[in-house]
Order: C-alpha cells, then sequence, then structure tokens
C-alpha cells in the first residue's frame, strides 16, 4: 500500500499520452499536462423538494447543515451573533445548527460564553423529515466561512447546490462558482478571513429579500428555477457532452 502513491505519482507523467481531457471544478487550464474542461458540480434539483416556508415573521433564521469541521468557520457566525446583541441588536436572529463534528463542543462554548442561547439551536445530526422539517423554520443557508485556514477561496460546493435546490438563499465566504458568471441577489459574499461576521449585513441581506413580501413562496420558487437553470445535473454535464459530440 506504501507504493499506491509513488506509483500514481510516477503515472501522471504518462497521462498526456492517453488522456486528451481532464474535467475539472477547478480554475486550471491544464493538469499533469492535460487540457482541462472546466466545469460545475451538479445535482438533481427535481429530487429535491422545495421549502414550505411561507410565514414572514420577521425572525431571520439561518441553517447551517454540516460535519462541522474548522473549514466551516462558524465561529465566525456566533461570535458575529454575540456582538450583535451585546451592542444592542434588535432582531430577533435564530441558528439552526445540524450536525456533528470536532467543532461542535468550541461552537457550544462560544454560545454559552457570549450567551446567545436562546438565539442558537443545536439539532445533532438529523436525517429524513427530520431534517426536512428544520429546513421549513429556515430562511437563509449557511455555507462555508473558514476556507481561508487552508488557502481556498473558491467553491463548487455540493451544499451550495442542496440549499438553492430546497430555495434557499445563501451566505458564505467562498467564491462560489455557481455566481461567478450569473451573479444574483439570494447570495451574499462575505469576507474570506477570521474576521467576525457583522450580522447587520445579514439583516440587510434579509430585508432586502423579503421585506416587500408577505410570504417567500415566491423568492423559494425564483431560487429554484435559477438551481434548475445552472446547477441542474443536466445543465453542469454540457460541457462534456459537447465536448464528446463535437468528436
Amino acid at each position: 500500500e506504501k507504493m499506491l502513491v509513488p506509483r500514481e505519482r510516477w503515472s501522471r507523467r504518462n497521462y498526456k499520452k492517453y488522456v486528451d481531457c481532464i474535467a475539472t471544478y477547478s480554475e486550471y487550464s491544464e493538469i499533469f499536462g492535460v487540457s482541462t474542461l472546466k466545469i460545475k458540480n451538479g445535482i438533481g434539483v427535481e429530487d429535491i423538494s422545495p421549502v414550505i416556508n411561507n410565514l414572514n415573521s420577521g425572525t431571520i433564521r439561518l441553517l447551517a447543515v454540516s460535519t462541522m469541521m474548522k473549514t466551516h468557520g462558524y465561529e465566525r457566525i456566533l461570535n458575529g451573533l454575540g456582538e450583535y446583541y451585546a451592542l444592542g441588536g434588535k432582531r430577533d436572529i435564530v441558528v439552526n445548527m445540524v450536525g456533528d463534528g470536532p467543532e461542535l463542543k468550541k461552537y457550544k462554548k462560544i454560545v454559552n460564553d457570549k450567551k446567545i442561547g436562546k438565539h442558537v439551536i443545536f439539532y445533532g445530526k438529523r436525517i429524513g423529515k427530520e431534517l426536512e422539517e428544520i429546513y421549513n423554520h429556515s430562511d437563509i443557508g449557511l455555507v462555508c466561512f473558514g476556507d481561508f485556514k487552508e488557502g481556498r477561496e473558491y467553491s463548487s460546493s455540493l451544499k451550495v447546490r442542496e440549499y438553492l435546490s430546497k430555495g434557499l438563499p445563501v451566505i458564505s465566504a467562498d467564491i462560489e462558482d455557481v455566481f461567478i458568471d450569473c451573479p444574483a441577489p439570494f447570495y451574499l459574499k462575505i469576507s474570506n478571513d477570521k474576521t467576525t461576521v457583522n450580522m447587520e449585513k445579514i439583516v440587510e441581506f434579509y430585508d432586502k429579500l423579503y421585506s416587500c413580501e408577505s410570504d417567500k413562496t415566491e423568492m423559494c420558487k425564483k431560487i429554484r428555477e435559477f438551481a434548475k437553470k445552472y446547477i441542474d445535473i443536466s445543465a453542469t454535464m454540457k460541457p462534456i457532452v459537447q465536448y464528446l459530440l463535437k468528436d
């Protein structure tokens, strides 16, 4: 088994002899001497049911579904929430945190230290109907806020696609490839560093999306249509199909 990696590295030198093209989610134009075909991650949008979240109560409900690794960086959100209320913030903001992982203990300590327990709900692992119900009580999906720790800033994550397919707006510190050529009002990009997230920006983002709507059904439909057009697997695989057909 120890020889597998060296053998694979040796084989890379010969890829260009046998491989015409490498499909990649990255921005590289060449990998191991082989030209690339840049594509986006795709998802079966119709296989994912939209959120049922009609009521616009004014409460801002953020959703984080993850394995809670260091690169998720949710401490930036939690610390921002603590600062927001310490400075007299008035809006009711709730963070629904679903999942388990190595950072969970740290997140719970921040919530306790900042005294924001009534604004953060830790659900643990949830699947099926239980997870669907949490989605139905959420307004915005939180993606990734700690990729700077690994020197990354560009993402083609499935989590963004899941949120959009559900009909949820998204907030991320990464440059999400979905929106590079297709900017949309339901994506908020924040700085990809260790700074605390300014919750006023999230309040402003929420209000721009929902303040003129008595319910959230139309916004959900708009986001789903965007997802079908740009990140459904039928759309993201088109460059590969076209490449194969040209020969």
